[in-house]
């Protein structure tokens, strides 16, 4: 059942959702501090790689058909969103499964890359239940996914240390991390939905499908153009500068992406929920978003001064060590991507503003320009840190170009009289 969310409910939900991942934040910052001193920069960069394609290809395999799951009031039309999404998801995953087993036995890739494909496909199952805890405003248990997983990570990695598996010791941690909670989303929200049921029509299925076919056009394209290009610095780093740049990126992303994900990634949960519903009942979203906009700017200011300064005084190699010890002043070159990400994914959302062709559009510019700045820094010169000032200055520009454009496209719609 969809529930009508006002302001109390809103703020409530987005601090269910925050609480929760401010906990799992915070068992990922200590258990990062943990493990960087069993594990190298140059094993967090292989994993690093497992991770992001993994993240590729699960947040792309379910052609987007969850986000169908929050549209329709009806119940049947929700679970039919649900059914193709999982259908899509396995179908696609095995396919990646098939293709990267080939590319091994050909000694055309590593085979720690194998992870890869459960990964993607229980990352992708986290992700379509969180969308149906959405729909149900069970913000709790996706709360829980995410503190049972970084917990999960943290606590097997750290096991398989200094093991025969050491050189895989986080990659099994990461596939334990998300097939535990997968395998058991599968159980317990799957299996209350229904969707084991034999009562789903195949009529029906096809209807909301061609219904929906715009999240196949748009919106999946969308997706994955936004992954390759969060990605592609980890893929570029490791190619051309080793593992152990590859490592430093994926470390300072994951400290200074924490707080981004602790509250923005929380609100914007929420935020797509309440958007949908002042569109269907005729309300303005331009004040909703605006002051959101407003709020998070203030935040960011405020935040990024305070991680500048403690970014000056070393704080990071203080707890990670002197095997890490280019780390402050590389994550100080990415505070700005830190400052416009926290703004703009508080209020992404393209494609509930039905704006799939400008997200999709917006994508390929981060992509882009992202790929252009490293190859211009690679050429100019071979310092690590010339090219995360390019990376750095990509992502900033493409980050405020989103949050500016969703201003502009809710605006527009409030004048239409959406």
């Amino acid at each position: 059942m969809v529930k009508k969310a006002g302001g109390a409910s809103f703020l409530r939900n987005v601090g269910v959702l925050t609480i929760g991942n401010l906990f799992s934040q915070g068992i990922n910052i200590a258990g990062i501090m943990l493990l960087s001193h069993v594990y190298s920069p140059e094993n967090f960069g292989l994993y690093a790689v497992v991770f992001g394609l993994a993240a590729i290809v699960g947040a792309v395999s379910s052609l987007r058909l969850e986000m169908t799951i929050l549209l329709p009031r009806r119940e049947n039309l929700a679970l039919s969103g649900l059914v193709l999404s999982v259908i899509a998801s396995l179908v696609i995953n095995l396919a990646f499964l098939a293709v990267l087993s080939g590319l091994i036995l050909a000694g055309k890739a590593s085979e720690a890359l194998l992870y890869s494909a459960p990964v993607a496909l229980m990352l992708s199952i986290i992700n379509i239940s969180a969308f149906l805890q959405n729909r149900r405003s069970q913000y709790y248990r996706t709360s829980m996914v995410q503190i049972f997983k970084s917990l999960i990570f943290v606590i097997v990695s750290y096991l398989f240390a200094g093991t025969a598996l050491d050189s895989q010791g986080l990659m099994i941690g990461l596939l334990m991390s998300v097939a535990i909670p997968g395998l058991a989303l599968m159980l317990m929200d799957f299996r209350e939905e229904g969707l084991y049921s034999n009562r789903h029509s195949k009529r029906l299925l096809r209807y909301w499908f061609a219904k929906n076919i715009r999240f196949l056009k748009y919106t999946t394209p969308a997706v994955l153009v936004n992954n390759l290009a969060m990605q592609l610095p980890v893929f570029a780093l490791s190619a051309l500068f080793g593992s152990s740049a590859a490592g430093y990126y994926s470390m300072i992303s994951r400290l200074l992406m924490g707080p981004v994900t602790l509250v923005s990634g929380a609100v914007n949960r929420v935020y797509m929920r309440v958007v949908a519903e002042k569109i269907a009942s005729g309300e303005p979203v331009f004040p909703f978003t605006f002051n959101l906009f407003r709020k998070f700017l203030y935040v960011s200011i405020v935040g990024g001064a305070f991680l500048t300064i403690g970014l000056d005084f070393e704080l990071l190699e203080l707890f990670f060590g002197q095997s890490w010890s280019d780390i402050d002043t590389l994550a100080m070159i990415m505070v700005p991507v830190f400052l416009t990400a926290f703004i703009a994914k508080s209020i992404a959302g393209f494609a509930v503003l039905g704006k799939n062709r400008e997200g999709l559009s917006y994508q390929v510019l981060l992509l882009l320009a992202t790929g252009l700045a490293i190859l211009a820094a690679h050429n100019v010169s071979n310092e690590l840190g010339h090219v995360f000032v390019a990376i750095s200055a990509a992502l900033t520009i493409c980050y405020m170009t989103q949050a500016v454009s969703i201003l502009s496209i809710s605006r527009r719609l409030d004048l239409k009289g959406v």
